[in-house]
């Protein structure tokens, strides 16, 4: 990218663009931040324009959004939605069809509560500072600190001064695998972006990285490429992303990781009964342990304190339920369900049937056996 590209495109993230002035007005008119609730950054523009409006303010509303900015605006905040929506492929929300990756400016004054996307998100401080919340905890990050989601992992942020500017990079998780695939089998990171890229517990990772020019102009370019329209353009953006990793990837230190293992008590708790009822027919204690970076005791412990039963008492548990569930609710039979539920043998399943539900494991399809009788 020449010189001027990059200084044009560098001063366009830092000037106050068309909505940031509107969401800052809203600040100073209504007394709060304006919250999405809806649609993209486009729709909530116009709707604090419509809210400031209806509050009795004298002043007109503001012309169309992309007045002033040009075009490369409008590329930078086109891609940016603030609500999923339900779709085959959740990431093409967020994600162009024909892109792997993605960048976005995030609007200054305008609040993004508890929001997630589907793909992998790296939220980078160009410049200035900004306080993220994650998992209920406030992480205050500086100009060339970044964070690092794993998909679908909400946050929460509000930039509330004119000089932050803050990008936001999706990446498929696909694009991800194919493109990094000894990040996923590195001895000290594998275990980190794999969880990452299985989607299987809420990961994030706050980096505290040194201010680096170097890295804002690999930012500029990912920036430049994605809205150049040249033909080459995705595969620029991509090797612009192997550069950000690579200078990055070193001060992705392990203290930095904030897993599901360090969350409050209770979320923990959740997380890990969701862990097992999702892999019921097949988790042990082993690997339930593993996958949290506990010892088989310590996980042993924090279950009994949590639900005053130890795993095995619970794992017997949802497998009954699901049993009982199949019953009245298909026509497998009993050897079929056990053997779905996570049992090989179907004597153990029935002796615990009668033990749990007090009744043998055929007259738990009561339903079924009224509807034949009805239909007969």
């Amino acid at each position: 990218m020449d010189i001027e590209a990059y200084e044009a495109l560098d001063n366009k993230l830092r000037s106050l663009l068309k909505e940031d002035l509107v969401f800052r007005e809203f600040r100073k008119k209504i007394g709060r931040f304006f919250t999405a609730s809806t649609g993209s950054v486009n729709d909530s523009f116009f709707e604090a324009s419509h809210q400031m409006k209806r509050s009795g303010q004298e002043e007109d509303e503001p012309a169309g959004i992309f007045s002033g900015t040009g075009t490369m605006h409008r590329q930078l905040m086109e891609r940016f939605t603030i609500v999923d929506f339900d779709a085959k492929n959740t990431e093409d929300i967020f994600i162009s069809p024909c892109r792997d990756i993605s960048i976005c400016r995030i609007p200054r004054y305008f609040r993004l509560e508890n929001h997630s996307v589907t793909p992998l998100n790296v939220l980078f401080v160009y410049e200035g500072g900004v306080s993220v919340e994650l998992e209920g905890r406030e992480y205050v990050l500086k100009q060339g600190d970044f964070v690092i989601l794993s998909p679908d992992m909400p946050f929460s942020m509000c930039i509330s001064d004119d000089k932050t500017v803050v990008l936001s990079v999706m990446i498929r998780k696909s694009t991800f695998r194919a493109r990094y695939p000894d990040l996923l089998f590195d001895k000290h990171l594998g275990r980190l972006f794999s969880d990452m890229i299985l989607g299987n517990s809420r990961i994030f990772v706050v980096v505290n990285a040194p201010d680096s020019k170097i890295v804002r102009e690999i930012m500029l370019g990912m920036l430049f490429q994605q809205n150049s329209g040249d033909k080459f353009s995705s595969r620029a953006v991509k090797s612009y992303l192997d550069l950000f990793f690579s200078l990055q990837l070193p001060y992705i230190k392990a203290e930095s990781l904030q897993s599901v293992k360090d969350l409050p008590r209770d979320i923990l708790l959740s997380n890990i009964m969701s862990y097992i009822s999702k892999n019921f027919p097949t988790v042990t204690l082993q690997e339930l342990s593993k996958f949290f970076s506990f010892s088989t005791s310590h996980m042993s412990r924090l279950l009994v304190s949590g639900y005053g039963k130890s795993f095995t008492e619970l794992i017997t548990e949802i497998r009954l339920e699901k049993i009982r569930d199949l019953l009245q609710g298909t026509d497998m039979n009993f050897e079929e369900i056990c053997e779905l539920t996570g049992y090989s043998d179907p004597r153990q399943p029935r002796r615990l049937i009668k033990k749990h539900f007090g009744v043998a494991p055929n007259e738990l399809r009561p339903r079924r056996k009224s509807l034949r009788a009805s239909s007969a």
